[in-house]
């Protein structure tokens, strides 16, 4: 099973239309930075968000 088809029957419950990544690509790429709870999520996104506006 790829992190794909594992995280697919998370519910995402952010606006459609307004979305620019999906769901499974942050939390593939929060895993790989170590992040373990959606506040690391946050704050590492807020942390780099300049460069990830790029």
């Amino acid at each position: 099973m790829n992190i794909k088809e594992y995280f697919s029957s998370l519910e995402d419950t952010r606006v459609q239309g307004m979305i620019l990544h999906f769901l499974t690509d942050i939390i593939a790429i929060a895993t790989l930075a170590g992040c373990e709870e959606w506040q690391d999520i946050a704050e590492r996104g807020q942390s780099y968000e300049s460069d990830l506006k790029k």
